[in-house]
C-alpha cells in the first residue's frame, strides 16, 4: 500500500464556533493531498453554525446531533469515517496545507505506524501567529512501549488534539469510548486517551516544525487559564482513571504493570495535585511569589495574584545568583504586597543552593502548607 492509495478521514468537531469554523473547514479542503474525507461534526450548536456548514453542501460530510458533549461528537464522527489515518481537528484551529500530505506517508506499511503528530503553531482569535508554539518541548518519537510499560499515561510529550493524525487500527480499537462514567473522565482530552495506547500498536512519529495552528481565544479553557478546584479535580481523576485503564490493557495482554509507581513518576499527576494544593493552601484575593522554574501555569485560581520568582517586566528571569540576589528579589515583592512565598516540588533545589534564603523563610516566615509538592511560607 503507497501513501497515495491510503485515504484520509478529518473529523471537525464544532460547539458554538461558527466565527472559526469557515476557516478550519477551508483549511483541510485546501490539503495537497488529493484523498481527504472531511467530516463536519455539529454537537448541537445554537448559534450560526448551521449555516457556516451548509455553505460546503457537496464538500463534506455533515453530522448534526444533540449538545452531548466533544467526545460523543468525536464518536459520530469516527462511526462515519472510512480513511486508512484518521486526524481530529478542533474547530477553532487549522492544518497547513501539506498536513495531511507530509503525514500519510508513515502509514504506509500497516503494522509498523501507530501516530504521527507535530506541534502547533498558537494564534489569537483573528488567525495572527503569537510567535510560541505547542507543546514548547520536543515531542516523543520511535518505539515507545517500553516507556509507556514503565512510566505510564502521559509520560511522553505529545500535542493537542489537532497535532495528531492516526492509524485506523488504533482507532477501531478504542472507539467508540463510553460518554458517561469513569470512562468519560479517561476521554476527557482524546489526544492524551489515544496517546497512551498508540505505542501498542506501532511506533509514534513527528515532525518538529509545525504543521498547524492552536487558536487562543475567550471561550477556550487554554486562554482562560484559571483553574477552580472541582476542573483540578476532573484533571486528577482523568489521570488516575487513565493509570487504571491502561493497566487493565496491559494486564489483558500479559504485561505487568505498577499503576502505583506511574502515579508516584508522572510529572502530570504532580503537576496537577501541585495546583490544587496551592489553589486550597493560598486564599483567594492573596498574592504571593511562586518559585517553580516556571513549571506551572502562570494563573493559579481566581483572585489570586501571582509573581514569579525572579520576574521582570511580568517575565520569568530565572533563578537568583546567588543568595544575595535572592533578598533583593524578595525585598522587591514584599514592597508590592506579595504576602507568601511558594516552593513547588519541582524547585526544592533551592533550599540547598540558597542557604540563607532558605534560613530567612524558616526565621522570618510561617509555613502555612507542606507536602511532598509544595511549601508555602507566609511572612509574618
Amino acid at each position: 500500500m503507497t501513501a497515495r492509495s491510503l485515504h484520509a478521514s478529518v473529523i471537525i468537531s464544532n460547539y458554538n464556533y461558527a466565527s472559526f469554523l469557515g476557516a478550519a473547514i477551508e483549511s483541510v479542503l485546501g490539503q495537497s493531498y488529493p484523498a481527504v474525507e472531511v467530516i463536519v461534526v455539529d454537537d448541537g450548536s445554537t448559534d450560526e453554525s448551521p449555516d457556516v456548514i451548509a455553505r460546503y453542501a457537496g464538500q463534506v460530510t455533515p453530522i448534526f446531533t444533540d449538545h452531548s458533549g466533544q467526545l460523543s461528537a468525536f464518536n459520530a464522527g469516527v462511526d462515519t469515517a472510512r480513511g486508512d489515518v484518521i486526524y481530529f481537528l478542533d474547530a477553532d484551529d487549522l492544518f497547513v496545507p501539506e498536513t495531511v500530505e507530509r503525514t500519510i506517508s508513515f502509514f504506509d506499511v500497516p503494522g509498523t505506524t501507530s501516530k504521527v503528530h507535530w506541534p502547533l503553531t498558537f494564534i489569537d482569535e483573528f488567525g495572527r501567529p503569537r510567535g510560541d508554539v505547542v507543546p514548547d518541548k520536543r515531542l516523543g518519537a520511535g518505539d515507545l512501549r517500553d516507556f509507556v510499560l514503565e512510566n505510564g499515561p502521559d509520560s511522553y510529550v505529545s500535542p493537542p488534539t489537532s497535532g495528531n493524525a492516526w492509524a485506523r487500527s488504533l482507532i477501531e480499537e478504542q472507539f467508540p469510548i463510553a460518554t458517561s462514567g469513569r470512562s468519560s473522565e479517561i476521554g476527557f482530552f482524546i489526544d492524551i486517551y489515544l496517546s497512551m495506547f498508540a505505542p501498542f500498536h506501532g511506533r509514534v512519529e513527528r515532525f518538529d516544525e509545525p504543521l498547524g495552528s492552536y487558536r487562543v481565544h475567550g471561550e477556550n479553557w487554554y486562554s482562560q487559564g484559571v483553574l477552580d478546584d472541582a476542573t483540578l479535580d476532573r484533571f486528577i481523576q482523568g489521570y488516575e482513571a487513565r493509570c487504571e485503564a491502561l493497566a487493565a490493557y496491559c494486564r489483558e495482554r500479559g504485561l505487568p504493570v505498577d499503576p502505583s509507581r506511574w502515579q508516584g513518576k508522572s510529572w502530570s499527576h504532580q503537576f496537577w495535585l501541585t495546583r490544587r494544593e496551592i489553589v486550597r493552601a493560598v486564599p483567594a484575593h492573596a498574592s504571593f511569589a511562586l518559585i517553580d522554574d516556571q513549571t506551572l501555569w502562570n494563573e493559579v485560581g481566581e483572585g489570586r495574584g501571582l509573581i514569579r520568582f525572579l520576574e521582570r517586566d511580568g517575565l520569568y528571569y530565572g533563578p537568583p545568583e546567588d543568595d544575595a540576589a535572592a533578598f533583593v528579589e524578595l525585598d522587591r515583592i514584599r514592597a508590592l504586597g506579595v504576602d507568601r512565598v511558594v516552593i513547588a516540588w519541582c524547585s526544592f533545589w533551592w533550599l540547598d543552593e540558597y542557604p540563607s534564603f532558605a534560613e530567612y523563610l524558616e526565621t522570618n516566615c510561617r509555613r502555612t502548607f507542606e507536602s511532598t509538592r509544595l511549601i508555602v511560607y507566609e511572612f509574618r
